[in-house]
């Protein structure tokens, strides 16, 4: 997940080539981005062109780390 400071802009996010990612994914929630890597993020496609398009700060975490993030904040 890609945790974003503010909205992104989705013209220019829908202006990524899903085709072009495959077989990484991505859906634009309202202040962040669900993201797949199928095969990780070492060499991953989408992860340079959301640095180039995104315009707002932005922080990632992995689901594990969600999860106990949320955890946390409940307990």
């Amino acid at each position: 997940m890609l945790f974003l400071a503010g909205a992104p802009d989705r013209a220019t996010l829908e202006g990524i080539d899903p085709a072009a990612c495959a077989p990484e994914e991505m859906r634009v929630g309202r202040r962040e981005l669900y993201m797949y890597f199928p095969d990780g993020l070492r060499r991953t496609r989408l992860q340079p062109l959301l640095d180039k398009r995104l315009g707002v700060p932005a922080t990632a975490r992995n689901w594990n780390t969600v999860t106990k993030l949320v955890t946390l904040a409940e307990g």
